[in-house]
């Protein structure tokens, strides 16, 4: 190969690993489990429950055994695009030591976007809570267990899941600093934060007082209030 062509392969390689990982990462992310596992069952998960295809309105609508598979499906996605799919094109195209971490980082968002908005459901997808904690897992699992930790804690002394969440997602970059000492893995964490959900309930029906009626229902099937009374089996994905 002469020196000139082979001086444009050099520099090629690197952008074609990048346009690799991100359209794979994306495809894989796309796979709506939630629907899937709704739809061989006879339903559209997305006219039920909240209407979101997670694991969350699964678990809802379809019970224990279909929730759990869909939350350990849409984890894997996440946890693969940055682990195992990451590791064969960085050996794939011999990714130097030093820039396999954005190529890990490019997958992590390519595959938390194909879950939030699949191109297989005219992009809407899920919010993205399970693909994330993969994501998570593939990248930092030290700050992952650290964050989970907190987020544990403080839901089950308080009960509203914004209150652990905002409590673990300020943790996230001083856990990561504190477990990798990556500067680059520490500064890129805003693009965890999901779709935002809608800031008014649309379910509940609200009395004078401004206390919904039926609230422990609307506390127990609501998947846009910050606070989720869960009943027995139900966990937040």
């Amino acid at each position: 190969m002469e020196a000139g062509s082979q001086t444009t392969y050099i520099h090629l390689v690197p952008w074609v690993s990048y346009i690799v990982v991100v359209l794979g990462a994306y495809l894989l992310g796309s796979i709506p489990a939630g629907y899937l596992v709704a739809r061989a069952k006879g339903i559209d998960i997305r006219t039920v429950g909240s209407g979101n295809i997670g694991a969350t309105n699964v678990f809802r609508i379809l019970g224990k055994p279909a929730g759990i598979l869909v939350l350990v499906f849409d984890g894997l996605k996440g946890f693969a695009a940055c682990k195992w799919g990451a590791d064969a094109l960085i050996r794939m195209f011999a990714v130097p030591a030093g820039e396999g971490v954005y190529l890990r980082l490019m997958a992590g968002l390519a595959v938390v976007l194909g879950h939030n908005y699949t191109c297989w459901l005219r992009f809407k997808g899920g919010k993205g809570i399970a693909t994330s904690a993969g994501v998570l897992a593939g990248l930092v699992p030290w700050a992952l267990l650290i964050i989970l930790s907190i987020w544990i804690i403080l839901f089950a002394l308080t009960r509203y899941v914004s209150v652990g969440s905002l409590a673990a997602s300020f943790t996230l970059p001083f856990a990561t600093w504190l477990t990798t000492k990556n500067w680059t893995l520490t500064a890129c964490w805003p693009f965890t934060n999901t779709k935002p959900t809608s800031g008014a309930c649309s379910t509940a029906r609200k009395t004078g007082s401004g206390r919904p009626k039926n609230s422990r229902v609307h506390e127990n099937h609501c998947a846009r209030c910050g606070r989720l009374g869960y009943g027995p089996g139900e966990i937040a994905a």
